[in-house]
């Protein structure tokens, strides 16, 4: 995954998304959430508390679905050669 994470931080999102797609997803997620919680930090938003409805546990079941999917893939791929 961290190969993808470096990957998708220097643009190349197709690539980091083929190497490994949790990494990626996971890389465009934080940076996105990186910006939205400095806006709350620096503005006492309310941004912040829809994130943290956000986080549900059925979010979290999609979130760990999407994980392993993203890892029966790239264990597919590694064995396809």
């Amino acid at each position: 995954m961290t190969t993808a994470v470096s990957l998708a931080a220097h643009g190349h999102f197709a690539d980091a998304f083929l190497t490994q797609p949790a990494g990626a997803l996971g890389a465009i997620l934080l940076a996105a959430l990186f910006w939205g919680f400095l806006h709350v930090a620096a503005t006492g938003s309310s941004l912040g508390r829809m994130y943290g409805r956000l986080v549900t546990p059925r979010m979290t079941g999609w979130g760990v679905a999407v994980l392993l999917a993203a890892w029966a893939y790239k264990a597919a791929v590694w064995r396809a050669g």
